[in-house]
Parts: structure tokens; C-alpha cells; sequence
């Protein structure tokens, strides 16, 4: 992933933080790394789940909410800037999520732009994946 971070643009932001809570957002090797440029420290807001990095949750919601606001939203991974658009393996497909409060306001359509930037990066933290799954293997 490159420096320039396609996003989805919610219009609801500024008065909900709702993606913020319970979050599973799965992260990839260049987000952890722009996170740590900022100022932090992996074991703080990283946990590691069938060989995916997992942004951690503290009490109920994301380690970066402060006040009801990312206080890492320059830096935010790139999920996040695509959130609510998730991509749904069983389906194989990209689509609004249902969890968003406001995603009934949302059409997947209007984000035709970014869905390429979508399977891209969900094929990179795909491939992180096993490839941290083998490493781990080799070490056994």
C-alpha cells in the first residue's frame, strides 16, 4: 500500500463513532507501521488473531478513541478509511455493512471508485496473513 490512502468519505463522522465501538478491524503490515511512525507502540493497540492483525479494543472500543473521536485520523488504517465498505468473503463482494447506524444512507454503487482499492488491500492482509501463518510454522 502507497502513501496515498483512498477513502470512503462518511458524512456522518463528525457526530458518530459507532465504527469505533466493538471493532475488528483487521490492519495491515503498512498501517502498523505508519501507527508506530506516529508515536506508538504495537503491543498498545495490536493483537494478532489466525494470523491477522487485529486493531485492540479497549473497554468496548477501539485503543485510538479519545473522546469520541480517532485520535490517529491522519494515520487511521486503511480499513477505517474504507469503512463502512467492507468486502464479504462468503459472498464475494463488496458491501455497505450493516453494523454501520447510518448504512441504510449509503450506496455500495456510489464507491465504484474505491472498490479496486478495496480488493487490493484485503488481498494484501490476505497474503500477510499466510505468510505470517508459514513463518510461524517453519519455527516449529
Amino acid at each position: 500500500m502507497n502513501d496515498s490512502f483512498p477513502e470512503f468519505y462518511c458524512p456522518f463522522s463528525d457526530e458518530c463513532y459507532e465504527c469505533c465501538l466493538d471493532t475488528e478491524m483487521t490492519l495491515s503490515n503498512f498501517d502498523v507501521k505508519k501507527i508506530e511512525e506516529g508515536g506508538y507502540n504495537r503491543r498498545d493497540f495490536l493483537e494478532e488473531k489466525e494470523g491477522f492483525l487485529i486493531l485492540q479494543n479497549f473497554e468496548g472500543h477501539c485503543y485510538f478513541l479519545k473522546d469520541k473521536r480517532c485520535s490517529i485520523y491522519k494515520i487511521r488504517p486503511q480499513g477505517c478509511r474504507f469503512y463502512p465498505l467492507i468486502y464479504d468473503f462468503e459472498v464475494d463482494e463488496i458491501l455497505i455493512d450493516e453494523l454501520c447506524t447510518n448504512h441504510t444512507e449509503f450506496d455500495a454503487d456510489d464507491y465504484d471508485s474505491i472498490s479496486e482499492d478495496v480488493i487490493i488491500f484485503v488481498n494484501e492482509i490476505v497474503e500477510e496473513k499466510e505468510k505470517r501463518l508459514k513463518k510461524k510454522l517453519r519455527k516449529k
